[in-house]
């Protein structure tokens, strides 16, 4: 189990790396001056969008926090497979899946409800701009739940196998 300091650090990392990406080429949604003055947003406009885009950016943090903990839950099974330790099957004989693989399958499930939550604020936030700001819109960079990187180094895929639909157990 990770002591708080572990979890306040990995919490710390992740939020300098939403700050680092939104930071990076163009025009993101997170970046409320940036995407008030490319938009030329009235005050009105811009106290709708900076509150909307707070929604979404903790959506979108929580989403990132969860896959990281799950990254990590998943790692952490691999290694005790690796090394001799109960890492457990992929599955038992009588079909039941572990809690890790419960976990998986639940951010996976609550995945599109998340990304359909932050596509209804966006829409909420197309709804108060006019047509000239609809079309510089086209440009801001919105925010997307990417899923877990796949690879090997990852941990999150077990690579190397010969059946099976790669990932987690062919789901």
């Amino acid at each position: 189990m990770k002591s708080k300091f572990e979890i306040s650090c990995t919490m710390f990392i992740l939020t300098i790396t939403v700050f680092v990406i939104s930071s990076c080429g163009g025009t993101k949604l997170f970046d409320i001056d940036k995407t008030s003055e490319n938009l030329r947003l009235s005050e009105t406009q811009r106290d709708v969008v900076e509150v909307k885009t707070k929604e979404i950016k903790k959506i979108a943090e929580d989403y990132e926090t969860e896959k990281e903990k799950l990254k990590s839950d998943f790692k952490g099974a691999r290694n005790r497979v690796w090394s001799g330790g109960s890492g457990g099957r992929r599955r038992s004989g009588d079909g039941i899946r572990s809690p890790l693989q419960q976990k998986i399958i639940a951010f996976y499930q609550k995945r599109p409800e998340r990304q359909k939550q932050i596509d209804a604020l966006i829409g909420e936030i197309k709804e108060i701009l006019n047509e000239d700001q609809l079309d510089a819109f086209t440009d801001i960079k919105l925010p997307v739940l990417e899923m877990p990187n796949l690879d090997k180094g990852s941990g999150m895929r077990g690579g190397g196998r010969r059946r099976g639909g790669g990932g987690f157990g062919g789901f």
